[in-house]
């Protein structure tokens, strides 16, 4: 039994938001063995209306900031920092699907790559210097000679992998300690989730899916 249809269009729009979100929810903890969990959250989906064969509601734009993500060492970083460029490639926007599969190397350098201990920029250079690190190519592999060269660097040097690891790990720490989360620090933690320590990963679903589950949107 699905819910009756809200009276405004916009609360129609978050509620089909949120009926995506748990449907993607529920193939995640199915892939992850909690069939139990991934039944109910399919079944709230549902409940919210979810048609497999409805167009994905289209992601809001993030708007820009002049605030910075700092290295753990400098300053603790914030969920909802973020750098904006007039070009716009440094904006944490949620991809349409978070767990891309068969990447291939980049064929131009995406950011410029950080020297050990050298402050990031964002959220999303983060993101882009784990997601390489645990990238099943070689650095061979990648064309650009910067980004080769820094991986190159990089996959010797232990503890610039482990400040990179810890950084993220304080993000999404900073995150759950932020009593209001506004869709800003929601897009930056979610563009960090791919690469995530599995711990780390498996607290922000928890997070979210408690989240969903004490929505008004579900009464």
């Amino acid at each position: 039994m699905t819910l009756n249809p809200p009276r405004h269009t916009q609360d129609q729009t978050l509620r089909e938001g949120v009926a995506s979100s748990c449907f993607e929810l529920s193939q995640l903890q199915d892939h992850l063995g909690s069939s139990d969990k991934a039944q109910k959250s399919y079944k709230k989906a549902e409940k919210l209306g979810w048609d497999a064969q409805s167009p994905r509601p289209i992601q809001p734009s993030i708007p820009n900031t002049n605030s910075t993500l700092h290295p753990m060492d400098d300053q603790k970083p914030s969920a909802s920092d973020i750098t904006g460029s007039e070009q716009g490639l440094d904006i944490a926007v949620i991809p349409a699907h978070i767990f891309s599969e068969n990447k291939s190397p980049p064929t131009a350098a995406v950011f410029n790559m950080p020297e050990p201990d050298e402050r990031l920029n964002n959220t999303p250079q983060l993101a882009h210097c784990l997601s390489l690190l645990q990238a099943s190519f070689s650095p061979g592999d990648i064309q650009d000679p910067t980004t080769r060269s820094w991986l190159q660097t990089i996959e010797n040097d232990t503890d610039e992998q482990e400040r990179l690891t810890s950084l993220a790990t304080a993000v999404i720490k900073e995150f759950t300690r932020d009593e209001f989360k506004d869709v800003k620090a929601v897009t930056e933690v979610v563009t960090l989730a791919p690469v995530l320590k599995r711990d780390d990963f498996l607290y922000l679903l928890r997070l979210f899916y408690t989240g969903i589950e004490q929505s008004d949107l579900l009464d």
